[in-house]
């Protein structure tokens, strides 16, 4: 009976994400009314209780220096800070690791949702072109990232058809760090136990994370761009789809230097004003959430957010958040909520590994386990 809630929730869930693509006016923004239902449910269930976990917790944290953020005003700022909110909050209210979530039947809903928004938009009638390295695709969709989350957790849980199948659905949708990030992520995770473990450790993927990150900061100032013309052929402007001119134009707008943006930023979403003044243009966006949140909330609080979000439990927890931090480096995947809901929903489900592999509760599964078999076995005798 504890699962209800969760049920509803999951399905509430899968329908909203439906109204958002069926073409119905003002449809999308129905799921950011999430919140206010999922409290509803909440305190109806009886005995609410708040799930606060390892998983849960970097996203609280960023949404407690998003509400900082909030002061002085700034219409950015609220409405990164309700998107960090809308996803966490369903979140702390529900452990969805009390339910069974059939992951390829949610990655087949996603791809016949990305079929569906894509011919409807016009977009799969007008090109056919297909180009990896110029990341062109007449298919291509942000779909790819909550696809390619769900195929590395078939490759965890070791049902690798399923794994490989949407696998080959993200190449169709085409997102070019998905792949990147597919790719490593399963050779992280084939590694000898040890190097895994090690690559996996918070501390090694947090200081990973923190070199690549100014790394990007160096790259935008265009020191490698004779390098990559003589490799490719092509500007490094052209290669990243306009990233290193963006990523400059926001490290000058905020007049960025690594001292001053130690402790703090400019402050949760505003990086978006500032880029918006620079380009005189209402909708842009960083393309680089890494980058983003060092200009935000500076590296100190960066440094914290990035190893609580690769500091869970078991490696296939790690493996999944590792794939998550290697999207925040080349796109705004932390405000989409098709994907942040499934990050969530499959950490949720992959903590029963931490479960099972409890010597406790090992022995009582296996207990079970024993149970079951010989009832099995005196049914066959009596037949």
């Amino acid at each position: 009976m504890q699962s209800i809630k969760e049920k509803y929730m999951y399905m509430s869930f899968i329908a909203l994400m439906t109204l958002g693509y069926s073409g119905i006016p003002f449809a999308k923004y129905l799921m950011y009314g999430i919140p206010f239902f999922a409290l509803l449910l909440w305190l109806a269930s009886g005995k609410p209780r708040f799930n606060f976990n390892r998983v849960v917790a970097p996203f609280v944290f960023l949404l407690i220096l998003s509400f900082i953020s909030l002061v002085p005003w700034d219409y950015n700022a609220f409405k990164k800070t309700y998107f960090i909110f809308v996803f966490t909050s369903v979140f702390i209210l529900f452990d969805f690791s009390k339910i069974e979530i059939d992951f390829r039947k949610l990655g087949l809903f996603f791809i016949a949702l990305a079929i569906i928004w894509i011919f409807a938009s016009g977009k799969g009638v007008k090109d056919v072109e297909y180009s990896v390295l110029d990341s062109k695709s007449a298919l291509e969709s942000t779909f790819a990232f909550p696809i390619g989350l769900i195929a590395l957790y078939f490759i965890i849980v070791r049902k690798y058809i399923l794994g490989f199948f949407f696998m080959a659905c993200v190449m169709v949708f085409l997102k070019r760090i998905v792949l990147v990030a597919i790719i490593l992520s399963i050779i992280v995770w084939f590694l000898p136990t040890k190097i895994r473990k090690v690559i996996l450790n918070p501390k090694s993927v947090t200081i990973a994370t923190l070199l690549i990150t100014v790394f990007s900061i160096y790259f935008s100032y265009g020191y490698l761009d004779q390098h990559i013309l003589d490799i490719t052929g092509k500007a490094a402007n052209d290669i990243t789809k306009g990233r290193e001119s963006l990523w400059h134009s926001a490290l000058l707008s905020v007049n960025f230097s690594y001292e001053g943006f130690l402790l703090w930023g400019v402050g949760i979403g505003k990086v978006v004003t500032q880029l918006q003044q620079a380009f005189s243009m209402d909708r842009i966006l960083l393309h680089n959430d890494l980058l983003s949140l060092v200009l935000e909330i500076g590296f100190v609080f960066f440094i914290v957010f990035v190893y609580l979000l690769n500091s869970a439990k078991t490696d296939e927890q790690r493996l999944i958040a590792l794939f998550l931090t290697m999207l925040f480096s080349t796109d705004n995947v932390l405000i989409y909520q098709h994907l942040m809901f499934v990050y969530l929903l499959i950490q949720q489900d992959l903590s029963r590994f931490e479960v099972i592999k409890k010597p406790e509760i090992k022995e009582k599964v296996e207990q079970v386990g024993t149970r079951i078999l010989r009832k099995r076995k005196s049914i066959k005798v009596v037949e």
